[in-house]
Parts: structure tokens; C-alpha cells; sequence
């Protein structure tokens, strides 16, 4: 695995900062859920969000077909589910046939979600924290600075203030 290569596919790509990690350092847990379903205004109203996205144990069943991942730290959520497929198909093409990416917040493909069938799978990917990842301690593990709200942050204009980013993640082997 050329680690440097793939972190500076990231990059190129757009990342803010990019880490291949083991797949033992992306933790998932049921509370996740929780926080999108009693927290998140998109719960239920996309097929990119629970409970139409695997659970956290699923996803455990996933996670133990790879043995790496890239975490990624995007400028903006907003970018983040992009940034995540780009990376992912370039790294199918590197010849890492399994990657699979993961964004971060709500789909933002459709204005209005069919709820029955994607009209864009080849675009569409859910979230981390729809999947059950807990992304803070899957950042904090990986040695990407992370802080959140909860740190006493109250700017959002400070470019250094990495609370605010977007993380994702693609599995590969």
C-alpha cells in the first residue's frame, strides 16, 4: 500500500488533510444513531439517512472485510460526500477495488428524496454518522486535530477552527 500516494490523491483532490488509518481505529456505536434520530432534522427523509443506512453492527460486519481506511478532513461538510466519492472511485482506479466512501451530514443531491429508489446511486453515499461511525473518536484516533463546540468554540470564521470541517472516510484494500 503506497500510503503517501493515496494521502496525496487526497489532497489533490481537494482534502484539507487526509490519514490512511487501520480499520481498527474506526469506532462505531449504538448512541450514534440516537443523536441522528432524536437530534437531526433529516432522519427518516433521505435514503442516505437511518434507518434506511446500515446500523452500526452492520457496519462492524463491514469494517471487518478491510484492514485500511483514509480519513479525510474537508474545508466544509458540504464538500465532504463529494470530496469522499472522487477519492473513491480515484483510488478504484489505483487499483483498490473494494474502496467504498462514506460522507459526512445529510445527502445534498435532491432537493426532495424519492424515498423508494435513488435516482443517483453513483453518487449518492451516506454519511459516517449515518452508519453508525463515531466520527469524533475515529478523528481523535487518527491523529487529525479535531475540537468540537463542546471545546468553548464560538467562531466559525477562523479558517483554523477545525470543528467546523467535514470528515470522511474511505475504506480500502
Amino acid at each position: 500500500m503506497e500510503k503517501a500516494k493515496i494521502i496525496e490523491q487526497a489532497i489533490t483532490l481537494g482534502a484539507r488533510d487526509a490519514r490512511v488509518i487501520r480499520v481498527d481505529a474506526v469506532k462505531t456505536a449504538a448512541w450514534v444513531a440516537m443523536k441522528c434520530r432524536y437530534g437531526c432534522d433529516y432522519y427518516g427523509k433521505s435514503l442516505c439517512c437511518p434507518p434506511h443506512t446500515p446500523t452500526y453492527k452492520e457496519m462492524r460486519e463491514v469494517l471487518k472485510d478491510y484492514s485500511h481506511a483514509v480519513l479525510i478532513q474537508c474545508h466544509s461538510l458540504e464538500e465532504t460526500t463529494e470530496l469522499a466519492l472522487n477519492l473513491e472511485r480515484a483510488l478504484f482506479k489505483l487499483g483498490y477495488h473494494k474502496a467504498i466512501g462514506f460522507g459526512a451530514g445529510k445527502c445534498l443531491l435532491c432537493s426532495d428524496c424519492t424515498m423508494t429508489l435513488c435516482t443517483r446511486p453513483f453518487e449518492a453515499r451516506p454519511s459516517m454518522e449515518a452508519c453508525g461511525m463515531d466520527v469524533m473518536a475515529t478523528v481523535k484516533a487518527s491523529g487529525i486535530p479535531i475540537r468540537s463546540v463542546a471545546d468553548g468554540l464560538e467562531s466559525t470564521n477562523n479558517p483554523e477552527d477545525t470543528s467546523y470541517f467535514g470528515y470522511g472516510l474511505i475504506l480500502i484494500d
